[in-house]
């Protein structure tokens, strides 16, 4: 029969100590993608992956746990389990940050980004959440010699606070300390909660505590000496949507998210960003002429496309500018770093301000990602669409970014087909010397054989590229629809294929 030791702790001191594991445990899988995205962004199957290993995690620790309290328990032993998984929480930070060191060799070894993404997560998030999970049924047995009561009414009590405590260890860190104080902060402050709450017990009666001091200690010594200061870094903020960066570069500023595999917005004094903004800025050419046209752009970052267009054309057409963007915080990052015009700005998802929206738009220009690698899979359905096709005035013009090694892969043609299926005009370009492509798309056919002119001479380069677009291949590919569309899976095959350079991860 399986012995266990007499409490030693009051009530109030177990149950607390059990709520504060079950939030900690949870806060290992919250900070763990937030730690995660920076090196390859957060798309669904990035996601699934770090999901995946600390659901597998602690479901070996509970079949380890299970096994251990065929043995002798005490509830030394559970708390000692706790602190030494909050222990090694502690070094998510520094494992994640080794990461970044060898992230770039997985990608140009030809490694699939899922499956770098997999071994990362199984070296960081796996050793704590396995121990974590070791701890309820080690718990359920301490908590059965307590009360002598049955197992059912036990592992009830046990799993009602542990599951409890997840909820806060969601909560907290979504809508609290992530976004105020940061991932890095979060985790001490979970970390810290579980080690005082374990510790204390132990301090009078066992020297583990020495050990897990220790490894607390050199984990914040060692992430401090990691994260040496960026000379090119002028701003880093942490929002509630991703972690941003502006650094200096050698023609002006860059706008970057996450993992940085592609540039955001730009600043620069010079005639052209050498980007894709440039091709966007220049759209006006393919429409009718007028004196004021109205833009609507979505996904709008620091506002790079709305300065070029400005700068374009500027005493030539007017521009009523309306900037859509979920993230707040970027708006006034632009104001501060990237010198936007003046725009109407409005913070929301492109989908639900599509929803509302009553206004005509001469151009729309959909340039929004989920977190830098793919567009958003709720943007790039026949119902988003559709929703769309009001909101273009008769004579106006939709503009899609996109990246992709090829016009040949299977994203492009999915994106083409879906439009399609809304817009009778839809044509493809190619801009050069990058992976960007250019989807345009008209309520009727818009792209003249001539341009109008005359054309600013900074414009008409560009201009003759935009006219170079082919109509697209409409009849290949998937219906993207609200019931299916996996624009993660697409989109990171269109990027990552074997034949890929560098450059088809700049946006």
């Amino acid at each position: 029969m399986t012995q266990s030791k007499q409490s030693t702790l009051s009530d109030l001191h177990w149950y607390s100590f059990l709520v504060v594991t079950g939030a900690t445990s949870t806060a290992v899988e919250i900070t763990g993608l937030r730690l995660l995205a920076p090196l390859f962004g957060s798309s669904l199957p990035i996601w699934g992956s770090a999901i995946a290993v600390v659901i597998g995690g602690l479901a070996w620790g509970y079949s380890i746990g299970g096994r251990r309290s065929q043995k002798y328990v005490s509830e030394r032993l559970v708390l000692g389990r706790a602190a030494l998984a909050a222990g090694l929480f502690v070094w998510l930070p520094l494992v994640f940050r080794l990461a970044l060191l060898v992230r770039d060799q997985f990608l140009t070894s030809g490694s699939p980004l899922i499956l770098s993404a997999l071994i990362i997560s199984l070296v960081a998030l796996l050793p704590p959440s396995v121990l974590f999970g070791m701890v309820s049924p080690l718990a359920i047995q301490v908590e059965a010699a307590r009360r002598q009561q049955s197992a059912g009414q036990v592992a009830g009590r046990i799993f009602n606070l542990t599951t409890i405590g997840s909820l806060f260890g969601i909560l907290i860190p979504s809508f609290l300390t992530i976004p105020l104080l940061g991932t890095l902060e979060t985790i001490w402050l979970f970390a810290g909660l579980t080690l005082l709450i374990s510790l204390i017990p132990l301090l009078r009666s066992s020297r583990q505590h020495i050990n897990i001091a220790v490894l607390v200690i050199t984990a914040g010594l060692a992430t401090f000496l990691v994260n040496r200061p960026d000379p090119r870094l002028i701003f880093a903020d942490e929002t509630s949507y991703q972690y941003i960066t502006v650094r200096e570069n050698d023609k002006g500023l860059a706008l970057m998210f996450d993992a940085g595999f592609g540039t955001q917005s730009v600043f620069t004094n010079q005639p052209y960003t050498d980007g894709y903004w440039d091709y966007l800025a220049a759209l006006p050419a393919l429409v009718p002429p007028a004196q004021e046209l109205n833009i609507l752009v979505l996904g709008a970052a620091a506002s790079t496309t709305e300065r070029q267009m400005q700068r374009f054309w500027q005493g030539t057409r007017r521009f009523n500018f309306t900037s859509v963007e979920i993230d707040g915080q970027l708006p006034n990052i632009a104001d501060q770093y990237f010198d936007p015009p003046e725009r109407n700005i409005v913070t929301a998802d492109a989908r639900v301000f599509i929803a509302a929206d009553t206004a005509l738009h001469d151009i729309i220009i959909l340039d929004t990602y989920t977190r830098e690698l793919t567009v958003p899979w709720h943007l790039a359905t026949t119902e988003f669409f559709a929703a769309m096709k009001p909101r273009l005035a008769t004579t106006g013009l939709l503009a899609i970014n996109l990246n992709a090694a090829s016009t040949d892969t299977l994203w492009i043609q999915s994106l083409a087909k879906t439009v399609s299926s809304v817009f009778p005009d839809v044509r493809l370009v190619s801009l050069p010397n990058s992976c960007n492509y250019l989807l345009l798309a008209s309520r009727r056919l818009v792209l003249n054989e001539q341009l109008p002119v005359p054309l600013p001479d900074i414009v008409a380069p560009l201009a003759a590229t935009l006219q170079t677009a082919k109509v697209a291949v409409t009849n290949k590919g998937l219906l993207l629809t609200d019931n299916r569309a996996p624009t993660d899976l697409l989109g990171l095959a269109a990027l990552l294929q074997p034949d890929s350079s560098p450059s088809c991860r700049e946006k």
